[in-house]
């Protein structure tokens, strides 16, 4: 259940976005609640911050085009690679301070929600003894937590050591010499710790909401199970078929605001940028030379650490909720109405709703929705959404997408479109080396080239015509049901 470490944890990061300005939140501690700060200076602050975010990443993006296409006589690979790591690292607080504004009203009622259900929790059906018991949290939120600072440490000694580096503010003040002036590092090093500061309360308040939410709700969800399949954990009021379904109709709810929060405006852009870290980070780890080389691979592995964790947790709701649901069927006529009215609980990320995993024999649903994404033209006009539904007999049928459906489909054609280009351009400018170039890097570039005009090509065909009717006797369905 949730512990006093992962409810300090939580706090504290919340505290520091306070401080930072990463977002609007902040930490009551007399109530252990979540509030938004509505004072002029506050928002003020943030708005600032915001606005060193999208500042600092649009010269982080300046600074890799200089590099990729007009590069300076003796430029490395390492640059290059650090510059991707960073365009992609430091657009995660942009894209988190949005989704914060997106659900600037919801994401507070949802901790608030959480909170109170484990407390109450708690405080009603475990047993005193095991009130103490870790959820299995607290050792990852600690690890992030000293990673971050360790990271922010040696930022701080490689700006004072290497301040000409394309990824600090000082190497647009750097002389002849590659040599910064005191007076413009000391100038330049709060703007510097701002960006680091506020990126770090960002990212771990978002993964501790993350996981201060799904680690004790798959607690709480195998404690509700059946008397035979219980831990003996908790009191035997909560076996009662009077508490049972109050309780599940309460995680239920949590999760559809979740799903709400979470599900198209956080996860589809998070796995692109997360998944550009971790590969950037990784190459990094083997190109680079020094301790940088030594923090891209620590990111890399947390970063990967992160997702699977995550994710994992979050599929692991349909099972559990599943097995309870399938426990509960032993009570008879007492509880059946309620048992066919309910269904297993789904974490939904984007479209794609987790399936279950361990369970000899599915259980049986209405309808299953697939969705991908199709588009009428090339360039998105009229876009709208192919889904294929048990429902309507395997028929396929369009509707319209949301926002951020669109958004994420541009953001993936973007980078597709700008790697194919980059690759036509690195081809071109062996052309004239052919003799030189060995076969081996030749062959990668085509290849290269080759792979990634696919996507494009399949991003540009247009949908048969028949294809793009409703066909008779299908509905229209919306995944999130």
């Amino acid at each position: 259940m949730l512990t006093k470490e992962s409810l300090k944890y939580l706090g504290r990061v919340i505290t520091y976005s306070k401080w930072f300005r990463s977002t609007l939140m902040e930490w009551d501690k007399k109530s252990q609640r979540v509030k938004l700060n509505s004072s002029i200076f506050g928002k003020t602050h943030f708005w600032f911050s915001v606005t060193l975010h999208i500042s600092y990443e649009a010269f982080l993006l300046y600074r890799l085009a200089e590099t990729i296409f007009n590069p300076l006589p003796g430029t490395k690979l390492s640059e290059t690679i650090n510059l991707c790591y960073n365009v992609c690292a430091y657009a995660v607080p942009v894209f988190l301070q949005w989704c914060f504004l997106s659900h600037r009203l919801e994401l507070p009622a949802f901790i608030n929600g959480y909170i109170s259900l484990y407390e109450e929790f708690k405080g009603r059906f475990i047993v005193p003894v095991h009130q103490n018991g870790a959820d299995g949290c607290e050792s990852l939120l600690k690890r992030y937590c000293q990673i971050a600072f360790l990271v922010t440490v040696q930022n701080l000694i490689i700006f004072f050591r290497y301040p000409g580096r394309k990824f600090f503010l000082t190497s647009l003040f750097t002389d002849s010499s590659d040599v910064v002036p005191i007076h413009i590092k000391l100038a330049l090093l709060p703007v510097q710790m701002q960006i680091w500061l506020s990126h770090w309360s960002i990212v771990l308040l978002f993964g501790f909401i993350l996981y201060v939410y799904a680690f004790p709700a798959i607690t709480m969800l195998r404690e509700m199970r059946c008397s035979r399949l219980r831990s003996g954990k908790t009191w035997d009021v909560l076996q009662t078929p009077e508490i049972f379904p109050i309780l599940f109709q309460r995680i239920q709810i949590l999760q559809n605001m979740f799903n709400f929060i979470f599900q198209h405006s956080f996860f589809p852009i998070q796995k692109l940028l997360m998944s550009g870290v971790s590969v950037f980070g990784t190459y990094g780890a083997i190109k680079v030379q020094g301790p940088r080389a030594i923090m891209l691979g620590m990111i890399a592995a947390v970063t990967l650490t992160h997702m699977s964790f995550i994710f994992r947790k979050l599929s692991e709701f349909y099972d559990v909720s599943y097995v309870v649901l399938e426990s509960w069927k032993c009570q008879g006529k007492s509880l059946g109405k309620v048992l066919n009215a309910s269904r297993p609980i789904r974490a939904e990320i984007a479209d794609i709703t987790f399936p279950i995993t361990n369970q000899a024999q599915p259980p049986k649903i209405q309808s299953t929705t697939f969705v991908m994404n199709g588009f009428e033209d090339g360039w998105g006009l009229g876009a709208r959404r192919l889904v294929y539904t048990t429902a309507a007999r395997g028929r396929l049928h369009w509707v319209h997408p949301t926002h951020s459906h669109f958004l994420y489909w541009m953001l993936n054609y973007w980078f597709v479109c700008v790697f194919e280009a980059y690759a036509v351009f690195r081809c071109l400018s062996t052309m004239d080396r052919f003799n030189v170039i060995p076969v081996t890097t030749l062959t990668n570039i085509m290849y290269t080239m080759t792979v990634y005009v696919v996507p494009i090509l399949f991003h540009l065909s247009r949908i048969p015509t028949s294809a793009r009717g409703q066909p008779q006797g299908t509905t229209t369905m919306n995944p999130a049901n």
